[in-house]
């Protein structure tokens, strides 16, 4: 059950990460893209978590 914990927990580190450089990527678009951002983000961790 911890390994689990701790592999949960890796692999949102790293979705956040991920996230965090397409974020800085598209930052200089406008500030409505920010929802844009939100659901990829949203897509992209659904996808890690199907495979």
């Amino acid at each position: 059950m911890d390994k689990l914990a701790i592999d949960t927990r890796s692999m949102a580190q790293s979705v956040h990460y991920e996230c965090c450089c397409l974020f800085l990527l598209v930052e200089d678009r406008a500030c409505g893209k920010l929802i844009f951002r939100i659901l990829f983000c949203i897509v992209y961790l659904m996808k890690k978590f199907m495979r």
